[in-house]
């Protein structure tokens, strides 16, 4: 099933809409300073049974376990769990506590896909395990609705990416390889890398060639080293 580019706008644009209607428990809770993580949960649910997101009772699992603890909200399709929601208290921080114990519980029960809210953040991670080796997280996406500009755009589509149609279609597979082949590792590599360094040289010594009207050849070693702090200043 592909969706056209009218059906997809329409569906973000409702996303909006439906989350802006309904932000409002949410910040009730964290205006009173709440710590109420069930609330936040019922919400959760509340959201993914709506139009906008599009998913039925039978795909929503809230008494699953793994680890011998009940994860929050496990997603499903024809039975398999595609993806686990922890939920926290909307006066809860996200932290990388939040995001490993959601991770784990996608690695227990076979899911790729791992979410985290507090109602107001969302996160979003792909994750893909190996045996006998940690878990591979891949940031997806992380928003918060509660902030400036309250529900944008860019907002809006990222949450297209939690819905029924966006996981049945591919989009949010899409977004992850495109996230995964651009992460700062790969990025890192690839500009250190034989080809990419003998380009830049190049680059430098036909500029200055043509500027100067002098011929030089540049350490490629030099080089190299100060690509490589300026990329250690970006991790």
């Amino acid at each position: 099933m592909v969706l056209s580019r009218f059906s997809k706008k329409s569906k973000i644009k409702k996303i909006g809409k439906e989350f802006q209607q309904q932000v409002g428990r949410i910040a009730m809770q964290l205006s009173k300073g709440r710590r109420n993580e069930e609330e936040a949960r019922r919400w959760c649910v509340d959201l993914l049974k709506s139009s906008a997101m599009g998913y039925k009772e039978e795909d929503i699992e809230t008494e699953a376990r793994v680890l011998g603890k009940r994860v929050d909200i496990a997603l499903k399709d024809d039975g398999r769990i595609f993806m686990v929601i922890e939920c926290k208290a909307a006066t809860v921080n996200i932290n990388g506590n939040a995001i490993n114990q959601a991770a784990s519980y996608a690695v227990g029960l076979g899911a790729e896909w791992a979410a985290v809210t507090n109602g107001h953040n969302w996160c979003l991670y792909h994750v893909s395990s190996t045996k006998g080796v940690e878990p591979d997280i891949t940031e997806i996406f992380d928003i918060s609705i509660l902030d400036e500009d309250g529900v944008s755009e860019d907002d809006s589509y990222f949450l297209y990416l939690l819905t029924k149609s966006a996981i049945e279609t591919g989009e949010t597979k899409r977004i992850y390889h495109e996230a995964n082949c651009a992460s700062t590792t790969r990025v890192k590599s690839a500009v250190l890398s034989d080809e990419s360094i003998a380009l830049i040289c190049k680059k430098l010594e036909d500029d200055y060639r043509k500027r100067m009207g002098v011929s030089v050849i540049v350490d490629k070693e030099e080089i190299y080293g100060y690509l490589s702090e300026i990329m250690d200043l970006v991790e």
